[in-house]
C-alpha cells in the first residue's frame, strides 16, 4: 500500500509540474522510454556512420528515410530538454522554466544543435552532392552516448545496464577501429606506384584480394 502512496504522489507532482509549469520530471517514465529511444538512435549512428565513411557506402532510400526521422527526433530532444526539470546540489527540484532552459543552454544546447542539423542536406544544397567530410560531422552524435547511458541508469535495470554499457564499449571500439583500418587502407597515400592498388587488396588471402581480382 505504502508503494502505491508514493507512485500516486509522484504522478500528481508530475500532472501538477506539466499543469502550472509545462515542465517534466527526469525521472517520468515517458522521459525514461524517450531516452531509451534516443539511446538506440545514436547506437544505429555509431554503428551505420563509420561504416558509410569507411567503405563509402551509397546511401539506399532506406537509410535517408531513417536518417530523416533520427533527425527529427534529435530535434524533439533539444526542445524535450528545454523542458525537463532537474535536481538541484540541495536535492531539491527545479521547478523554474527559466533556470532549466538556463542551464540547459549553458551545458548540452550546443552539442545537442551540432548532433541535430542535417549537415548532409545543408552542404548538398550548396555543392550539389554530399560528401564524406559532411558526413563526419553527424559523428558528434556519438558524443552523446556517455550522457545518455547516464541518464538511463535511473532505470530499474540500472545493474544490467552496467554491464551491457561494458560489452557495448568492446563492440563499437572493435567496429570503429575495424572502419579505421579499412579507411586507412584504402586510402590514396596507400596506393602502390606500379600498381595503383591499395595494400589492402593485395594481402594474400584477404576478400578485398578476391573481390579486386574478381
Amino acid at each position: 500500500m505504502p508503494k502505491v502512496i508514493a507512485e500516486d504522489s509522484n504522478d500528481d507532482i508530475a500532472r501538477n509540474l506539466w499543469r502550472t509549469a509545462r515542465l517534466i520530471r527526469p525521472s517520468h517514465p515517458a522521459r525514461k522510454r524517450w531516452d531509451l529511444l534516443m539511446f538506440l538512435f545514436v547506437i544505429y549512428n555509431a554503428i551505420y556512420l563509420p561504416v558509410q565513411l569507411a567503405f563509402g557506402i551509397p546511401q539506399h532510400p532506406a537509410h535517408i528515410a531513417i536518417d530523416y526521422v533520427v533527425d527529427a527526433a534529435f530535434w524533439v530532444d533539444v526542445v524535450l530538454n528545454f523542458r525537463t526539470t532537474f535536481v538541484t546540489e540541495e536535492g531539491e527540484l527545479c521547478t523554474s522554466p527559466k533556470a532549466v532552459a538556463k542551464r540547459y543552454a549553458k551545458s548540452w544546447l550546443t552539442l545537442d544543435l551540432a548532433a541535430a542539423m542535417p549537415w548532409n542536406d545543408i552542404f548538398a544544397g550548396l555543392a550539389g552532392e554530399s560528401v564524406g567530410i559532411v558526413s563526419m560531422l553527424k559523428l558528434v552524435r556519438l558524443l552523446r552516448l556517455g550522457r545518455l547511458l547516464k541518464d538511463l541508469e535511473r532505470l530499474k535495470a540500472a545493474a544490467v545496464l552496467r554491464i551491457l554499457r561494458l560489452v557495448l564499449g568492446f563492440f563499437l571500439l572493435a567496429h570503429w577501429v575495424a572502419c579505421a583500418w579499412w579507411a586507412l587502407g584504402v586510402a590514396r597515400f596507400n596506393l602502390d606506384d606500379d600498381t595503383g592498388v591499395p595494400w589492402i587488396y593485395r594481402v594474400p588471402g584477404s576478400p578485398a584480394a578476391f573481390t579486386f581480382d574478381a
